[in-house]
């Protein structure tokens, strides 16, 4: 009799603790970290948040001047489309691992995971991305051209 006592009350420890757990993960939501408005971290939430909403103009109105001198909206808007291109994106969610500012320039280094899933289960890759941010009129501009986080020089457009 003790040990069916014994599986209730573990069962019942496993099921309570499997309810606190999904009401965990159910009720954070990893973009609603707040970062000052005037910090470059503030700029590049802005710039996935803007990405994952699929707005391509606040994404490119992220850009600095100087990059959307060189690379039109179209060119970002079809590039994030190729990479759509019916794949869904994976479960990604960004991280900020350091920021270095030095006056009007910073670099702000993001760690992205991605979980992949696989049917049984799923795989997690893990990489750092750095992102450099420059203040034009005392807001931050992201100041390379980027398709998400990775570095696209190539939609650069040709004078």
């Amino acid at each position: 009799m003790t040990a069916n006592r014994s599986l209730l009350a573990i069962g019942a420890g496993v099921i309570a603790l499997v309810v606190v757990t999904l009401a965990v993960v159910l009720l954070t939501d990893e973009r609603s970290t707040p970062f000052p408005a005037d910090a470059p971290e503030a700029a590049l939430q802005g710039y996935i948040g803007a990405l994952e909403d699929g707005d391509i103009d606040r994404a490119y109105g992220a850009f600095s001047s100087e990059v959307r001198s060189r690379v039109s909206r179209e060119a970002l808007a079809r590039e994030v489309d190729l990479r759509a291109n019916g794949n869904e994106r994976p479960d990604t969610r960004y991280l900020v691992s350091a920021t270095n500012v030095e006056g009007d320039t910073a670099l702000v280094t993001i760690t992205v995971e991605e979980f992949y899933e696989d049917g049984l289960g799923g795989s997690t890759n893990r990489y750092d991305q750095e992102v450099h941010l420059v203040r034009e009129d005392g807001v931050w501009y992201i100041s390379e051209p980027l398709v998400w986080l990775e570095s696209a020089p190539y939609l650069e457009q040709i004078p």
